[in-house]
């Protein structure tokens, strides 16, 4: 039996699995609800996947219109790439934290719009009842043409970018395909999406919430789907993606390797707007990461008077 705990303690799957749960520690000990393994449908292929932890904090902020809420979301894949390098790019220009905003909120998007719109059709309201109820939910969410929310939609910190990158042992290097951050950075973005997906579920259930209710009908009805809709469109979620591997950082540096603890892959495609984003992070520097990115969102929030949900 020693025999067998020592194979299993020194294979790369318990090992791997143990980085993983150190990770959520370390969020943890940062004030952070962290969840070591989250299970999600890919929302394009249908199937089941997971991500390996999944960190979280919820703020709250009052105001006279009623209760905001800025919800933290950290996807995180840990690799483990023993004797592995990954060689940086970084960018030449100024990279914008605000360029990286990650922000979900239901009044912010024109698809979500389009979405809401036949859901409230579907539910039996009429055409012109759900064109009210739109055109209400966008003037409150946007008086005079600015965010309600525009205090709490948070850009991240700033951080060193890169757009271009190598994965190598020495020996040799991975193609695109077969690299494992490429991967990674690939598993987060279908998790975003599903994050997505069911944040949107979520407020769609409130709103139409009253349609089972037997005391709301006609007008009762549609005042009561109002009063949800602007309910809803006081959250905004913050999604910050980050994968966390044992490979050495190296960013080119006045054409020689210097290594680095962390920095963020840009994904650029013909245009100068980075299509996806993610932090890329040494484990061995991980814990400064999550006080910085812990200290980073603490900061701002406070400022906006809005105070962290301690259940």
């Amino acid at each position: 039996m020693d025999e067998l705990k020592k194979r299993i303690f020194s294979s790369g799957a318990f090992r791997s699995f143990l980085k993983e749960r150190d990770a959520s520690v370390i969020f943890r000990n940062y004030g952070w609800k962290a969840q070591h393994g989250v299970y999600y449908q890919d929302v394009d292929s249908g199937k089941h996947r997971e991500i390996d932890v999944l960190a979280s904090q919820i703020w709250t902020k009052k105001t006279k219109f009623g209760t905001q809420y800025a919800r933290l979301r950290v996807p995180v894949e840990v690799k483990t790439m023993k004797e592995y390098h990954i060689i940086v790019s970084p960018t030449t220009g100024e990279e914008w934290s605000s360029s990286y905003r990650n922000n979900i909120c239901l009044a912010e998007s024109g698809n979500e719009y389009v979405r809401l719109r036949k859901d409230l059709q579907a539910s039996g309201l009429q055409e012109g009842a759900v064109d009210s109820l739109i055109a209400g939910m966008h003037e409150f969410a946007w008086p005079k043409d600015r965010a309600r929310l525009h205090s709490l939609m948070l850009a991240p910190p700033k951080e060193l970018v890169f757009t271009s990158f190598r994965e190598t042992n020495i020996g040799g290097e991975k193609e695109l395909e077969n690299s494992v951050f490429w991967r990674a950075s690939q598993n987060l973005n279908s998790a975003v999406k599903s994050i997505a997906e069911s944040i949107y579920q979520y407020h769609i259930g409130w709103i139409l919430a009253g349609r089972e209710n037997e005391k709301f009908k006609g007008n009762d009805y549609i005042d009561e789907t109002f009063d949800w809709m602007c309910s809803q469109v006081q959250f905004v979620d913050i999604i910050h993606p980050v994968v966390v591997t044992d490979a050495s950082l190296w960013s080119i540096e006045k054409n020689a390797p210097t290594e680095i603890g962390w920095a963020r892959f840009g994904l650029h495609g013909y245009n100068d707007w980075p299509e996806w984003w993610c932090d890329l992070v040494n484990s061995s520097h991980l814990e400064s990461y999550v006080e910085l990115l812990s200290n980073h969102y603490t900061s701002a929030l406070k400022k906006t008077k809005a105070k962290i949900n301690s259940k």
